[in-house]
């Protein structure tokens, strides 16, 4: 668990070519307290505490199931990358930390998200609503986006609807 920890803390906020970077130093240091497997990265694990072994998120992936009735723009084909970013952002949700996908342009971060949010994750838990933003986007824009899913619950301060 404490090289899962350090790799998704110290390690996750750089680029692909400083993940191989990253890659190759923990492996290096980390060699002596709990080796990853050979093959993939150390970004490409997890613990599997029934037998304190690293897995691949690959193998954690569910199975596909087609749903005829739901659009394609809110399918979630699971994929290692989608299982290994929908855990760890289930992760951080259950620690009450906040999130923030950043990524490329159609890379499913947006239906990620919303399948987090409507399926993966507790729902007592979060009240959710989208805004999707573009170039044009305004502050004002955000602003009254925001506004008009909060209540007056007193002059100038706003709540969550019942």
């Amino acid at each position: 668990a404490f090289s899962f920890s350090l790799v998704w803390s110290v390690g996750a906020n750089v680029d692909k070519e400083g993940k191989a970077k990253f890659d190759d130093w923990f492996r290096d240091l980390a060699g002596d307290i709990r080796r990853f497997p050979n093959f993939g990265e150390v970004y490409d694990y997890i613990v599997d505490f029934s037998t304190v072994n690293f897995v691949q998120f690959a193998d954690r992936c569910p199975t596909f199931t087609y749903n005829p009735a739901q659009s394609f723009s809110e399918m979630l084909v699971p994929t290692a990358d989608t299982t290994k970013y929908s855990h760890l952002l289930s992760l951080l949700c259950q620690a009450d930390r906040n999130v923030l996908l950043v990524g490329h342009s159609g890379t499913g971060k947006s239906v990620m998200m919303a399948d987090a949010l409507h399926v993966t994750l507790p729902q007592q838990d979060f009240v959710s609503f989208t805004m999707n933003f573009s170039a044009q986007t305004s502050s004002q824009r955000v602003q009254e986006m925001l506004e008009s899913h909060l209540k007056v619950k007193r002059k100038q301060v706003l709540g969550a609807m019942p």
